[in-house]
């Protein structure tokens, strides 16, 4: 197994790896069109989906950093969350 595939199946659900590997070659080029438009509408409403989340996310993010609490680590060992990731102008902009 490749160090791609496997950081894959560690960081997604069962659910996600199954649109992954079925968005690839070569399923994607086996896949009938009825199969094809299922995996444009899924990818479709789970990207709709995370783009209602973002905000949330990202305000969850800033107030846990503006209170001082310790920086979250996410299950990946010592690697820092993305809340972390956000630029500290984004904090002052407030």
């Amino acid at each position: 197994m490749s160090q791609r595939t496997q950081l894959e199946a560690r960081l997604l659900s069962a659910a996600e790896l199954e649109v992954v590997n079925a968005s690839r070659p070569p399923a994607i080029g086996q896949a009938s069109d009825e199969q094809l438009k299922v995996l444009a509408q899924r990818l479709r409403r789970d990207r709709d989906r995370d783009e209602e989340l973002l905000p949330q996310r990202n305000t969850k993010c800033v107030e846990k950093l503006t209170q001082g609490e310790p920086s979250p680590t996410t299950r990946v060992g010592s690697r820092r969350s993305k809340c972390l990731e956000m630029p500290l102008s984004a904090l002052r902009r407030n």
